[in-house]
């Protein structure tokens, strides 16, 4: 929220393009600013909106994608398609909000996934080494396990500088203890080093 707060404020931007994950605790952080983009006409094109949910779960998926396109401030949705089955439920899905009975199931699903995914929920906490963790649970978790693309991973991961990287992450478990979700971030950014540098 704050890199779109300083967007806003900035004045010279007509789109942005802000993570909204489907965590309510996500939502209700991201919610002041998509109704200030709205309100300054401003358009949003939500990224990684299906963080957190597994691959198989399409009908998840189309929840949470009805969910976004019903924010105030959300213009549209960046999402691929892995078929033309899955494309074709994400259509029928544009201007249809989600049922109650969806919306709970999506946020029951999610809270049980808690601590297992990163839900990019930007509320990382300071490593006292420097390691960029946020930028790291990105790579690693979202990119290369949720999304199976390792490529971008490592492309992505290797755009850090040295000093922000896992290999810095001498296990001293602050992180973990100021996660939100309880996510067990020193063995996910050491596995980042192994696998993406």
């Amino acid at each position: 929220a704050e890199t779109m707060t300083a967007a806003l404020e900035a004045g010279f931007w007509d789109v942005l393009m802000p993570s909204v994950g489907p965590a309510a605790q996500a939502r209700r952080a991201m919610a002041p600013v998509l109704e200030r983009a709205e309100k300054e006409n401003l358009g949003v094109v939500a990224m990684k909106t299906m963080v957190g949910i597994e691959k198989s779960e399409t009908q998840r998926m189309v929840a949470v994608l009805q969910d976004a396109l019903t924010l105030s401030g959300i213009t549209t949705v960046v999402k691929g398609a892995l078929n033309f089955e899955r494309l074709e439920a994400f259509l029928k899905a544009v201007g249809r909000p989600p049922t109650a009975t969806q919306t709970e199931d999506l946020q029951t699903y999610l809270a049980q996934r808690a601590g297992c995914v990163c839900l990019l929920c930007d509320q990382c906490p300071t490593c006292p080494k420097g390691v960029n963790i946020a930028d790291i649970m990105r790579c690693f978790d979202y990119y290369y396990l949720q999304s199976g693309d390792l490529q971008l991973a490592r492309d992505t991961y290797a755009a850090l500088p040295l000093g922000q990287r896992g290999s810095l992450c001498d296990d001293c478990g602050e992180c973990e203890h100021k996660c939100p979700q309880g996510m067990r971030i020193a063995r996910s950014v050491k596995a980042a080093e192994l696998v993406l540098s």
